[in-house]
């Protein structure tokens, strides 16, 4: 968090002075970056240097609407074109206005109230931002920059209190992991935690908002979300069935739904109970397509029920099961299944283009998947450097793994895919 130097009322006193030195006023910019009241001195002195004032009317342009100077320079053509330049919007490591060591008040606020969400919560972790604006943005409507506000190291007491009595509980569970949260605001957090579990939950009188937000709440108790798999409305059962705290008696319930969508929110949730997984499994809803898609992501199956749900003759799950399993079998049976059906290998109708990314994008995964198993049999990489970066992920997963994986792919699949990497044995190894 920013600290005042010393001598700022000194320089204050400097900044608002018409007879100091540009290239003063430029360090003390430098010096005192989180000073709004001394940088915005130094916007409104016609001391100001054309360069810094230009920077000043194109981030905080309110700030120099009492600088003489202004209808000056806005008559030289090149200073005008350039002041017209709207500043970034992202972030970019090319080049970005924000300095991350010394995040000057004005660039920050600009930031702050224009810039997308993204680069917004970047800013907001900097160390130098300044207490005010911490404060500010302690209020913002926004959850998620409350949520990185929360996970700041350094914040003012009087913030982490008023977080820690956020209305919002994921941000109050944000300030409880933050290991700088001091006592006192520890406790706010547990009393605002036990008056939100103390309040009844009324489903009747609930919108669907608060339905959906119960339903989807980690921490919603097990008796709420039993009559929340009870409720008339489908959606919130279905989102309710991917619940990780959804007892077995619940689940249980949501399993005898007659809309096989609905039942699909269990096929999700990966803490889905054994004897719910085999019934689901052995039932009639198995062969929805919207159950498989469920199940061919879940970490639950085993692989003997992987290989199961690999004989699917739809495209969409057996490429999402190919993506996710971790069981070399279950490539196994896909590709034998791409043998016993020809149809499943043949390749997209080739669209208008004729380019190379066109070509890639009109090739299925399927085509893919079995061209870079038979490749890696016979350890040829030669076609694959090329387009590493455009296979689907079910063949990046195989390439990750292999042993003689190059170099430059292997550090490619290490930082993207770890999980597959770490299974290569010459990673492994290193």
């Amino acid at each position: 968090m920013y600290q005042r130097k010393k001598g700022y009322q000194q320089d204050l006193e400097t900044a608002g002075d018409p007879q100091a030195d540009g290239l003063e006023l430029q360090k003390l910019v430098q010096l005192h970056y989180g000073e709004a009241e001394l940088v915005r001195a130094v916007a409104r002195n016609p001391a100001c240097p054309s360069q810094l004032l230009l920077e000043f009317y194109r981030y905080a342009q309110a700030w120099t609407a009492d600088n003489p100077k202004i209808a000056e320079l806005l008559k030289d053509n090149d200073w005008r074109i350039s002041a017209l330049i709207a500043p970034r919007e992202k972030y970019s490591r090319y080049g970005d206005p924000v300095n991350f060591h010394a995040p000057v008040v004005h660039k920050v606020l600009w930031v702050l109230e224009h810039g997308e969400n993204d680069y917004k919560r970047l800013v907001l972790q900097l160390a130098g931002l300044p207490a005010e604006v911490l404060r500010t943005e302690a209020r913002n409507k926004n959850v998620s920059m409350r949520k990185t506000l929360a996970a700041r190291k350094t914040l003012p007491d009087d913030v982490f209190e008023l977080l820690a009595n956020d209305r919002t509980k994921t941000v109050r569970r944000a300030v409880a992991a933050n290991p700088q949260t001091p006592q006192a605001a520890r406790r706010t957090r547990a009393i605002s935690d036990r008056a939100d579990k103390a309040k009844a939950k009324d489903l009747g009188a609930a919108d669907f908002a608060q339905l959906f937000a119960w339903a989807a709440d980690v921490d919603t108790d097990a008796e709420t979300l039993s009559q929340l798999a009870e409720h008339t409305e489908p959606c919130v059962r279905f989102i309710v069935g991917n619940h990780p705290r959804l007892t077995e008696a619940s689940q249980l319930k949501l399993l005898a739904e007659s809309e096989a969508w609905v039942t699909a929110g269990l096929a999700f949730n990966k803490n889905i109970t054994p004897k719910v997984l085999k019934q689901l499994l052995s039932s009639a809803k198995a062969s929805a397509r919207d159950v498989q898609l469920g199940l061919a992501g879940n970490p639950a199956l085993s692989e003997k029920q992987q290989l199961q749900l690999a004989k699917t003759t739809c495209d969409v799950v057996a490429e999402q099961l190919a993506a996710s399993t971790d069981y070399p079998s279950v490539w196994d049976k896909l590709v034998e299944h791409m043998k016993a059906d020809p149809e499943t290998v043949k390749q997209k109708k080739p669209g208008k283009s004729t380019g190379k990314q066109q070509k890639r994008a009109d090739r299925s995964w399927r085509v893919t998947f079995k061209e870079v198993r038979d490749q890696l049999a016979e350890n040829n990489f030669k076609g694959l450097k090329a387009g590493y970066k455009s296979i689907p992920l079910s063949s990046a997963r195989i390439i990750a793994r292999h042993e003689q994986c190059p170099g430059k792919l292997s550090q490619h699949f290490a930082f993207y895919i770890p999980r597959d990497h770490k299974h290569n044995p010459t990673a492994a190894w290193a």
